[in-house]
């Protein structure tokens, strides 16, 4: 994991104002709960490294830990997603860049892609649907 994705990063808008929230939304299936709650909320993220080489990352909503998912990167592991559905997950972090892979054990929806890509401080995101790519949400994160 390149030292430049250490650290805490935050959202620089709330989820609803992220490029493409409502469309994305609506081809993850996404109930109107969810999608209400997180309208609301700017994500973070925490990078670390653990002593047994994983890569730990904290998932924050308003400067609060939601969620901590410990992994290896390249390798496939279970998570818990924010639906309540559980997802079979790869991320690979190569250099400034990862790609997650994200699919729902129970084939509710064909899952999602999310790139990050580091570039001149700044953390741009992208995601997408795997089923339609041309679906996207996307937003930027700043170091904090």
């Amino acid at each position: 994991m390149s030292d430049e994705f250490l650290g805490t990063w935050s959202g620089t808008k709330t989820c609803g104002e992220s490029k493409g929230f409502d469309e994305y939304c609506k081809e993850m299936k996404t109930e109107n709960d969810v999608i209400e709650t997180f309208r609301k909320v700017t994500i973070g993220l925490k990078y670390s490294r653990k002593d047994d080489g994983q890569l730990e990352v904290c998932v924050l909503s308003d400067g609060q830990n939601i969620k901590t998912t410990a992994f290896k990167s390249g390798e496939e592991f279970e998570s818990q997603g924010f639906d309540d559905k559980t997802y079979k997950i790869v991320t690979t972090v190569n250099g400034n860049n990862s790609e997650e892979t994200s699919i729902p054990v129970d084939g509710f929806h064909k899952g999602t892609k999310t790139l990050r890509t580091i570039k001149d401080g700044i953390m741009h995101v992208k995601s997408f649907s795997i089923a339609n790519p041309s679906v996207t949400m996307e937003y930027t994160m700043t170091k904090t």
